[in-house]
């Protein structure tokens, strides 16, 4: 009975881990303030990324004290 007490906390503790992640949203533009269409947008020190749509939008989950790169 203790190990299955122990492994259900085991499996609540990792799944709060889990949702540590933060969503971001945002729009891509250029200097000029046009979108930019097909942009890189990856957090940095990982291979998690996106690619902006064709409004220049993107949604990224990051770690709370994640930093993003953005790239065309």
């Amino acid at each position: 009975m203790k190990k299955t007490i122990f492994l259900i906390l085991c499996l609540l503790c990792s799944i709060g881990a889990m949702a540590q992640k933060k969503s971001i949203t945002g729009v891509v533009t250029d200097a000029t303030g046009e979108t930019v269409i097909g942009a890189s947008v990856v957090e940095v020190g990982t291979t998690n990324g996106v690619i902006t749509d064709i409004s220049g939008k993107f949604t990224l989950m990051v770690d709370p004290n994640g930093k993003i790169k953005v790239s065309y």
